[in-house]
């Protein structure tokens, strides 16, 4: 998911450095310059640049070594849609190599169940199918406590905005990480449950289920998302 707000400054710093890396020549050298001279181009200290340059090595888009310096990972730096990144669902379709585009199903109060989310109050259920090339791909199901928004959206808010906008703009809440389960499903044992999954081509669907955290560690979405597995592959790098 792609962020849409100032967070911290190595967040940033992070986000900056991802890019400039991407507009590197990997065929040429796949060395950063020295820390020093990152700091600089980058505008912070090299105690932020470090903590950007840990989280991309635990990313597995770094490589240190000591004595010679920080290389970049090709193989784990052109993965285009990384599974350990959270990114925006029409982020995801675009960089699957669609076209993609957004259609608002449901927007409806329902009642929380405490024991499930620890939520007392009723929450909004948004119900949002993502389309790749004009074909369902992702159907987004999330909930919301209704005490998060300081100012209630409207349906047009919903439709032009994802998700993580709407909490920012409506809320002041930012998501800074989730955690999820990873479930499969087929199609037809979930048309029945999940109407709007019988428009789906596949087979099988891949489901993420889980929280967003926002910038006070409290539980500020919650969400499962189900993905047509004949248009979008999840990788992700993983090292020991």
């Amino acid at each position: 998911m792609k962020p849409i707000v100032r967070k911290t400054l190595a967040v940033d710093a992070k986000e900056a450095l991802y890019n400039y890396i991407s507009e590197m020549d990997l065929s040429a050298s796949t060395k950063l310059p020295p820390e020093v001279e990152l700091a600089a181009g980058l505008g912070v200290s090299r105690v932020t640049l470090r903590r950007a340059l840990d989280e991309l090595e635990y990313n597995g888009l770094l490589l240190r070594i000591h004595g010679k310096g920080t290389f970049v990972n090709p193989s784990a730096f052109h993965i285009q849609v990384d599974l350990s990144r959270m990114q925006e669902f029409g982020e995801i379709i675009q960089k699957s190599g669609h076209i993609a585009d957004m259609e608002v199903l449901s927007v409806r109060r329902v009642q929380a169940d405490p024991f499930d989310t620890g939520w007392p109050e009723s929450v909004v259920q948004v119900e949002k199918l993502y389309c790749a090339d004009g074909m369902p791909a992702i159907l987004s199901v999330a909930q919301i406590p209704e005490t998060v928004f300081r100012t209630m959206p409207d349906e047009a808010d919903w439709a032009r905005h994802s998700n993580f906008e709407i909490l920012y703009s409506h809320g002041e809440r930012i998501i800074l990480r989730d955690k999820l389960e990873i479930t499969t499903y087929s199609v037809p044992e979930l048309r029945e449950k999940i109407p709007a999954i019988g428009r789906f081509s596949c087979a099988s669907v891949l489901s993420l289920s889980g929280w967003g955290f926002d910038q006070n560690n409290r539980p500020a979405i919650l969400g499962t998302a189900y993905y047509n597995t004949d248009l979008i592959v999840f990788n992700i790098f993983r090292h020991s």
